[in-house]
């Protein structure tokens, strides 16, 4: 932790004010300065906020109206990391105040023990966020079987040949990661137990756990035989292990759950870029639209985002215009359908491009990736993209 880490106490209470100063007034690290809020303010002057590292934010009655200014100033990046102080039992507040961007929640009833090491592991995750030249990729399906995890390693595989650079291939799924079975590889339990025992995360454990496959693309999954959770993730965990593998690998590519939580979100927050996976049906349309508005929601930028329709076909009644009608603004790229290659590869553990690389569905890989992960050799422009008005739909 930097010496002298600047932090900012608000609330609406001068008791509780108090109470967090007196908790932190030991850790002569830390240069603690506090703002009480009138009843009509949520939010301190942007001034104060931005002078600090860590802004701790104690909630009071009016908790959703402090939550909601939360969320609005962390779409405009006018707030430092940011810790919600709030009550144990209400899981609705804890939801909502991750939601907002917090980096951390702790419990009115944890002040003592937890407070200074949420407030540690906050700033580093910020200072490393900020300083990280790691490019992290995340892909997902808003809804089920759209083939996404097919493309993560396909997509890894093409990173690993063109650039010759470290490349990871991750499942962020804690319960079921099952990226390393498309590798004839058997899924790790050593990150996932880990996890569950609140071990600190270090790259002993995380070598221990990474499919190591030398030149072509590593992996790492969590496969857990109990029952886990990611809202039992403590952050400082988290941080230490997004941390370290952006200090590893200069690309990873994500197999996100579709489900929002601490963990999902940390990566979401922390992505160069979110690519929605979808399938040519209605129903996908639909899913993937209040998707994207959930993360914009959330305050994820929308320029991060965008579309590929996996399994496209020309004949298909739901057309290219419909889907850039539906997603007016975000980049929409295209994986033609080829089943018989697909599941021959799946099943034989071989990338598409090293089998069949002159067929159409190796070129639009090749053409897709391109436009995801461009470098100078290459063109923004393809035959496998449309872009649609600047006015963002969802």
């Amino acid at each position: 932790m930097n010496k002298d880490l600047r932090v900012i106490l608000v609330s609406h209470s001068s008791s509780a004010l108090n109470r967090l100063e007196n908790t932190l007034q030991e850790n002569v690290s830390l240069k603690v300065t506090r703002t009480l809020l009138n009843e009509e303010d949520y939010y301190p002057l942007i001034s104060e906020v931005l002078a600090a590292d860590v802004m701790v934010l104690a909630l009071s009655e009016s908790w959703e109206n402090m939550l909601d200014v939360l969320a609005e100033n962390n779409k405009a990046g006018n707030r430092p990391a940011t810790v919600i102080v709030g009550p144990d039992d209400r899981p609705e507040v804890i939801k909502s105040a991750l939601r907002a961007g917090a980096a951390d929640y702790v419990g009115e009833s944890e002040e003592k023990s937890s407070l200074f090491a949420a407030i540690e592991s906050s700033a580093k995750a910020m200072n490393s966020a900020t300083n990280s030249t790691s490019d992290l990729t995340l892909f997902v399906t808003p809804k089920g079987g759209s083939g996404t995890s097919t493309l993560v390693v396909n997509f890894a595989h093409i990173l690993a040949q063109r650039e010759g650079t470290n490349v990871l291939a991750m499942d962020l799924d804690v319960q079921y990661g099952n990226l390393p079975i498309f590798y004839n590889e058997k899924p790790s339990t050593r990150l996932a137990n880990a996890l569950i025992n609140g071990e600190p995360i270090d790259s002993t454990i995380l070598d221990a756990c990474i499919n190591n496959r030398g030149k072509n693309p590593n992996v790492l999954a969590t496969y857990s035989d109990q029952v886990i959770s990611p809202w039992d993730l403590s952050t400082e965990q988290v941080t230490d292990l997004f941390a370290l593998l952006e200090e590893k690998y200069s690309h990873v590519l994500v197999d996100l759950p579709r489900s929002i939580d601490p963990l999902t979100f940390y990566a979401l927050e922390r992505a160069k870029r979110i690519v929605v996976i979808v399938q040519q049906t209605l129903s996908d349309m639909r899913t993937a639209n209040q998707y994207i508005r959930l993360l914009l929601d959330q305050g994820i930028a929308s320029d991060t985002i965008s579309i590929i329709i996996n399994r496209h076909e020309k004949r298909n009644i739901i057309r290219m215009q419909d889907f850039a009608a539906a997603f007016q603004g975000y980049e929409i790229l295209v994986i033609p359908n080829d089943y018989k290659r697909v599941n021959y590869a799946s099943d034989n553990t071989v990338a598409l491009i090293d089998r069949w690389r002159s067929a159409h569905i190796s070129k639009s890989l090749l053409a897709v990736s391109n436009q995801i992960w461009p470098t100078e050799a290459t063109s923004k422009k393809s035959l496998f993209s449309i872009n649609s008005s600047p006015d963002k739909a969802a």
